[in-house]
């Protein structure tokens, strides 16, 4: 029988979203995630931290790169090797094969309190959080992202209040006095603050959003999924870490960050969060991202610095230029003008004259709609046509799909395929024999 101390205090630093792999158009982003995880790896010793909870999407792919599986065997590796006591636990994100993070689990057993999540089910149990003396100093439920077949019937939204319902009955019945109780989740949160463009295209109406008070009262909940780093709830402390690095230019401007969360048994967890260092900035002209007429555009060009210093840190930029006055090669004068600064252009957009004016007025490409959106908007261009409810599900459930095999999950996606027809089988069966 483990020995239980009241109010044991445990250091907890959550972290979320990483997409190890990820590009910024085309521009590889794996010299700012090694940045990020040396920073990383000092911290934990700087906040004395006891466990590192990852709360999905650690990688951007489902078939992640050699170069990001060393990235994320590097830094397991490297501390818990220097810090012995650590534990670390992940869930999974949408953008996770659970297979893929989970095959190296006997490894990762080696290395020490190494926990992997990457799927619902229906025997997971709540894991022990240790203190530095090896005493349990509280639970955690680690729910990860909850799949369409793991959702899927009349009443998706009823299922994940039984999932979370079913893991506070299980914390509930490990936990003893003077422990703290944790849950995780990969999701979206209704009142939580979306990145305008580029979280747009993977979270879609609100048909994956759930009310905040799905969550049963515990100390703290850690999410993940949404790049911006928000409380949800101040009562019950309710999180997203956010992501460590902006992964589009729309999230230029957020404080990225990790948190670092006290737990003292059954007290409200006390938050901390802790600036993650920006290794490149990312820029763009205008800084309002609005577009503005080129000789805006060239004034505010010119007061960029002249080059300096390593190139391999310069800002990655992106410019925005409306039609009016734009010159016929606006590419090559762009070019012209930072020939001598210390940025490196990765985007140029430009709103050409009678594209049309679409929401600010901005000419928005499809990617930036996103495949909901268009549908939407092609329906609405349609007199008398309109788009149900049931047809946007449908809508909705094919893109998920589509957005899974792109990020390499067919054999996630089959494996819930088969899970999804066997459970309308039995649907039918239970119907059919109902009839009779």
């Amino acid at each position: 029988m483990p020995y239980f101390q009241p109010l044991m205090k445990l250091n907890l630093l959550h972290t979320s979203d990483w997409h190890l792999g990820i590009e910024l158009k085309d521009f590889d982003r794996t010299l700012e995630h090694r940045m990020f995880l040396t920073w990383l790896h000092g911290a934990l010793a700087e906040h004395a931290i006891d466990v590192v909870l990852i709360t999905g999407d650690v990688f951007d792919h489902g078939q992640p790169s050699a170069e990001a599986l060393r990235l994320w065997f590097g830094f397991l590796v490297a501390a818990t090797r220097d810090h012995p006591h650590l534990q670390v636990v992940v869930i999974a994100g949408n953008h996770d094969s659970p297979q893929r993070l989970t095959m190296a689990d006997p490894l990762l057993a080696a290395l020490g309190r190494i926990h992997v999540v990457g799927a619902w089910h229906d025997d997971l149990q709540p894991l022990p959080l240790y203190e530095r003396s090896g005493a349990v100093a509280g639970w955690l439920g680690p729910v990860p992202y909850l799949r369409s077949a793991e959702l899927a019937g009349a009443d998706p939204l009823g299922k994940v209040r039984a999932i979370y319902a079913t893991m506070a009955q299980r914390l509930a019945a490990v936990t003893r006095e003077g422990q703290a109780q944790v849950l995780t989740g990969h999701c979206f949160v209704q009142t939580a603050t979306l990145s305008p463009n580029s979280e747009r295209n993977t979270i879609v109406g609100t048909l994956e959003a759930w009310p905040v008070d799905v969550f049963p009262a515990v100390q703290y909940v850690a999410l993940g999924h949404l790049h911006r780093a928000q409380t949800v709830r101040a009562a019950q402390v309710v999180r997203y870490a956010g992501s460590p690095l902006p992964l589009a230019f729309d999230e230029r401007n957020y404080a990225h960050q990790a948190v670092v969360v006290q737990l003292n048994g059954a007290e409200q967890a006390q938050m901390q969060t802790v600036t993650v260092p920006r290794a490149i900035g990312i820029l763009c002209i205008p800084d309002s991202g609005e577009f503005a007429p080129w000789p805006l555009v060239q004034v505010e060009l010119a007061k960029l610095p002249l080059a300096t210093g390593d190139r391999t840190l310069w800002p990655l930029l992106e410019v925005r230029v409306s039609a009016d006055g734009a010159p016929l090669h606006l590419r090559q004068e762009v070019e012209a003008l930072l020939a001598d600064r210390a940025v490196r252009m990765i985007s140029l957009r430009h709103h050409a004259e009678g594209a049309g004016d679409i929401g600010d007025g901005a000419l928005e490409t499809l990617e930036e709609l996103g495949p909901l959106e268009v549908v939407r908007r092609m329906y609405a261009a349609t007199p008398g046509s309109e788009l149900a409810d049931a047809q946007e599900a449908t809508v909705h459930t094919l893109i998920d799909l589509a957005q899974r095999l792109q990020m390499g999950q067919l054999e996630d996606v089959r494996q819930e395929r088969e899970a999804w027809l066997a459970a309308r089988k039995m649907e039918l069966q239970v119907l059919a024999a109902a009839g009779e």
